[in-house]
This record gives structure tokens, sequence and C-alpha cells, in this order.
């Protein structure tokens, strides 16, 4: 568990790190969690939260807090910076919120991402025990250009030409909504979005021919597969005749507009425990890909493409 004071701590050693100076105020008191400036004239604004107290009198035991606190924190959080938005003292300034990256505060701030996005409100999300910081979101008043934003934590944004269709899908849904269906977007469409995402961001060369089991052709040679979900499942795998070098595998937040890249690396480590010899189609279990990014050799990922 993480306190506030520890992920506002945490989040002021990241702003160092990019040439600013923060004054920052403990958990309780009045005023702006963190206010940092660089040199440029840029200047941040931050409110935020933690998943146990950060008053060690007052809760010794430090308890994590539940999902219905953690939904009222995010709340708190996210009316709070938009609160800034019109104030005259945060003219100019760059507007954020900071929480934890834990079950209950990915689960409940992924529902106010793409109002952050529109708003021009970065989320900082903390890990826990590392206290690495992930930025998702950037501010409205700067251009996003034709490339996606990475983060630290392999988070990128997707592009705008996903979020239209995803808001026409959800338009379908709605206007159909007597029918109870639900026009899943699943199977290929979702492969062919990961396909061209993972080309956009590793700077990769679909194939043009029917090889099964190869979708692209990194910048060195390397051949690679591309898996991607939006629902938290596994990748899918088929017998195949010729395998890729490399496996870039994806997770889709569609309605976030947002994703992650869960693996980046040879193909062969999360295919070693599948059985010689399989028919059909058969998914890799997550433990598979934790042990294959535990063994993956450094160097060997993918580098993201340079603006």
């Amino acid at each position: 568990m993480i306190s506030e004071d520890e992920v506002t701590q945490a989040v002021v050693n990241h702003l160092k790190r990019h040439g600013f100076h923060s004054d920052w105020v403990h958990a309780g008191r009045q005023g702006f969690d963190i206010d940092a400036k660089h040199n440029d004239g840029s200047r941040w604004l931050i409110e935020c939260k933690g998943a146990a107290n950060s008053n060690l009198a007052a809760s010794p035991d430090r308890r994590e807090y539940g999902s219905g606190q953690i939904f009222s924190l995010v709340g708190q959080a996210f009316l709070t910076a938009v609160s800034w938005l019109d104030r005259e003292d945060c003219a100019g300034a760059r507007v954020g919120i900071a929480i934890p990256k834990t079950k209950w505060f990915d689960e409940h701030s992924r529902k106010i991402e793409r109002v952050c996005r529109k708003e021009g409100i970065t989320i900082f999300r903390v890990d826990p025990v590392t206290k690495k910081v992930c930025e998702t979101g950037m501010a409205a008043k700067e251009s996003r250009g034709p490339s996606m934003k990475d983060c630290e934590d392999s988070e990128f944004e997707l592009p705008d030409v996903i979020l239209r269709l995803v808001e026409a899908h959800q338009a379908v849904v709605k206007h159909y909504e007597a029918s109870r269906r639900t026009f899943t977007l699943d199977g290929k469409l979702i492969g062919d979005i990961g396909e061209a995402v993972a080309c956009e961001l590793f700077d990769l060369e679909l194939s043009t021919s029917n090889d099964h089991g190869i979708d692209a052709y990194a910048k060195d040679g390397r051949s690679v597969q591309i898996k991607a979900t939006a629902t938290g499942g596994n990748p899918m795998f088929r017998p195949v005749e010729k395998r890729a070098n490399h496996l870039i595998f994806i997770g889709l937040n569609l309605k976030g507009g947002s994703g992650r890249v869960l693996y980046n690396g040879p193909e062969h480590l999360v295919l070693r425990d599948m059985p010689i010899d399989w028919r059909d189609q058969r998914p890799v279990s997550k433990r598979s890909i934790q042990k294959a990014l535990l063994d993956q050799p450094a160097g060997s990922a993918l580098p993201r493409r340079t603006p």
C-alpha cells in the first residue's frame, strides 16, 4: 500500500528529473498538493490521492482503502482538478491528478480517462513498490501530432480515429438498445486494430505475404507476430509451419482511449510451455507471459518509434 504523501513524493521526484522545482504540502493540509515550476515558465498543478492514510498516528495499522473509498477519492481528485481549469491563479498551468497504480484505483480511474483527456487533465499513476511514475493523457492544449504518446510504463494513447470508431460503436448500441444486442468489438477487428497500432508504435512494416504466424517485420529484419486483446483475455496461438522471431502483445482500453504493451520480446519464450503438437487455437496463460518477461534477455525488446 502507498499513502498520499508517498504518492506526492514520487511524483515530485519524477518532475524533478524533468527539470521542475516543486512545492508540495502534506496530506490533510490546504493548498495545491504539488505546485511545480520549470525555468522555461511551464507549471504543473497536481492533486494527489493515496491508497492508505498518511497519518500513522490516526491509523497505525495503515489499512488499505476499499473500493468504495477509492471510488470517492478518484472522484474528489477529478473534481478538484477540474475546478482549477477556470481559476485565474491557475491560468497557463498544466493540471493533473496523481494516484497509486493499484487494482481499484486503476478500475475507477479508467472511467474518467477519456474526459480527462478532453479537459486536458493528466493522470499520474505511481507503482506502490517501485515508486515509478507513469503519465496517461496529454493536456488538451498540447499538440498530439500524428504519432501516439508513450509513457514510462508501456502505456500509450490510441489515435483519434480509433476513438471515433468507439464513439460510432456506442451510438449503434444506443440506437438498437431495444434489440438487446451489444455489437461487441472483437475478433478480427481487434486483431487488425492491434496490428495497425503496433506497427505505428514500433515502426513495423506489415507483411504482404500469406505467412501465418508472421504479421510484420522490424527495421532490423526480425519477423514479428502481433496479438491484441480488448477484454483482458490471453493471446491465442495456432500451429504454424514458421514462427516469428518476436511477439508484440498489447491490451486495448477502447473506452478509455489507451493501451498497454503487455509483452515485447522473443516469441519462443512465450510458447515454450505449449505442447509439441496441438490442433486449432490454444491460449497462452498469463503465467507463461510473466515467465517470459522474467527470462527476456536485456535489449531484446523492439524500440519505440521516435517522433
